[in-house]
């Protein structure tokens, strides 16, 4: 990949910058990890919509409070159990207890009304998923997670420019 300052400005593709970002900055690269994390956690907060079990929700809380030294790594790891149990739930769900679970839960958030179950549960397993890494970005072998581009659709280029600068 081989953006210059002015494509960085006007790429639309948060995993190609983010791919840029760790190739051309390697040596660098955990200098962005904070800021990077509070990206994650703010991209987060814009699809809260997207994140309607309370375990997620309450995953960018404590990943807050681990920024600033309110809570301990161990806490936030404690927590982090929870949080990537609401991303298995959109994995695993088979049973027909969870699958009307589901079911009520997609028909309770209005922009997933024209979408499939299906197309619902993928886009709901992706923004908890989201959540999940989001909540412990920095403690991922010093921020390093794949970006995939199957999260691209949840991330948002103009607000990662606002957190990392192209100069």
């Amino acid at each position: 990949l081989s953006f210059d300052h002015k494509r960085w400005d006007e790429a639309n593709s948060v995993c190609e910058m983010l791919s840029w970002l760790k190739l051309t900055h390697r040596d660098a690269y955990t200098a962005f990890v904070p800021a990077l994390h509070c990206f994650l956690i703010a991209n987060c907060e814009r699809v809260l919509h997207l994140l309607p079990q309370k375990a997620s929700r309450l995953g960018l809380v404590y990943a807050r409070a681990w920024q600033v030294g309110v809570i301990s790594k161990e806490e936030l790891y404690h927590q982090n159990y929870y949080v990537e149990g609401a991303a298995f739930f959109f994995d695993y769900a088979k049973d027909d207890t969870d699958l009307q679970e589901m079911k009520r839960i997609i028909a309770e958030i209005p922009e997933l009304a024209d979408l499939s179950l299906d197309e619902a549960k993928d886009l709901l397993k992706s923004a908890a998923y989201l959540a999940d890494k989001a909540m412990m970005f920095p403690l991922l072998k010093g921020g390093v997670w794949r970006w995939r581009a199957s999260c691209d659709d949840l991330l948002d280029a103009d607000l990662l420019r606002q957190f990392i600068s192209s100069s």
